[in-house]
């Protein structure tokens, strides 16, 4: 093994190494070689060429005519043999094995045979192949790393993608939910009430609202504390989503009280639920032995039976029937929304 080859050897044992000590090598005796292969040829042809001048000169004074044209006709064939030994050389030890080390490398490209494939070219092509084979070497490493690359950023970016989406949507349900009870807010209960209505109006169906006030709260949170207090309207407001549909919205309204409506349904169906939210408050209260007693008071408005189809007066026939039925200082009472 020659010094050359063993410093392409020891670059395929580290790819990663500078190689500009196998380049250097290689490009000189490349250069060596090839003047004196494209040399070989004009030489020959020279010395062949003189000899057959000085053969011609002197059989121009020694020879007869017919003679001289034979030999000028020899010199001919002899010298297209030459030609063509040198054309089938030439293809030979040149032009097949670069075609079929071509052939060789778009079979290595659409990756139907190994890069390994290359450790068997003529020794006049190993050197070139050699560095063929550590630059399809670094170039799959490279595609390698760049492949893990992308697929770690990508990795990372669904990551945050995922946490992102989990924050925003944790920010909407915060603007839009009451974080104490976990109903919906004042806010968007001002924008739906409007919308449900219109809608209720357009279609000609039925829509009940029922307003609920926590009474005697104000006392229960003087004898228990301010956290008895959020206690207990944190598990009315499970109570009511326990108790309604999916599609019967609940809100917070402000304080002690809260807004359910119920879209559809009948009077009947309105009481109750009304009836099975006062008992089931009913039985929280019991556990806490305060006087006055907590209750539930309900106001009930059907949009049927409202002077006029609109939200002021809906929640307005809400409020009076809540005045009526439990007598409530009107202090305490539901405000208008916006």
């Amino acid at each position: 093994m020659t010094a050359l080859q063993t410093q392409i050897a020891e670059a395929e044992l580290h790819p990663s190494a500078p190689r500009a000590d196998v380049l250097e090598p290689l490009t000189a005796e490349l250069t060596l070689q090839q003047p004196w292969n494209y040399l070989l040829v004009p030489l020959i042809v020279l010395g062949g060429s003189g000899a057959a001048l000085i053969a011609g000169g002197w059989l121009l004074h020694d020879f007869p005519q017919q003679a001289l044209w034979i030999l000028s006709l020899a010199l001919v064939v002899a010298l297209g043999a030459f030609a063509a030994c040198v054309s089938l050389r030439y293809r030979l030890r040149w032009a097949r094995p670069v075609a079929a080390l071509t052939t060789l490398l778009i079979e290595i490209r659409k990756g139907h045979l190994p890069i390994e494939s290359l450790r068997n070219e003529p020794p006049h092509l190993q050197l070139l192949a050699g560095e063929i084979r550590l630059l399809l070497q670094e170039l799959r490493h490279e595609k390698q790393a760049a492949s893990e690359l992308q697929m770690s950023i990508q990795h990372r970016l669904d990551r945050q993608t995922d946490q992102l989406q989990r924050q925003m949507g944790t920010l909407r349900r915060a603007a839009m939910h009451d974080p104490l009870t976990g109903l919906y807010n004042r806010r968007i209960f001002d924008a739906y009430l409007p919308r449900i209505v219109d809608q209720a109006v357009a279609d000609k169906t039925e829509l009940c609202l029922l307003l609920l006030s926590v009474e005697n709260f104000q006392n229960f949170k003087v004898e228990l504390g301010h956290e008895a207090g959020d206690d207990l309207l944190r598990n009315i407001g499970q109570i009511i989503r326990s108790t309604i549909d999916a599609n019967q919205p609940a809100f917070r309204n402000e304080g002690e009280e809260f807004v359910i409506l119920l879209p559809g349904a009948t009077a009947d169906n309105t009481r109750r639920v009304a009836d099975r939210l006062r008992s089931l408050v009913q039985e929280l209260a019991a556990a806490h032995r305060t006087s006055p007693r907590v209750e539930l008071a309900v106001g009930i408005a059907l949009l049927s039976e409202s002077p006029q189809p609109t939200v002021a007066a809906l929640f307005r026939r809400a409020t009076e029937e809540l005045h009526r039925r439990a007598a409530i200082n009107p202090a305490t009472a539901l405000r208008k929304p916006a």
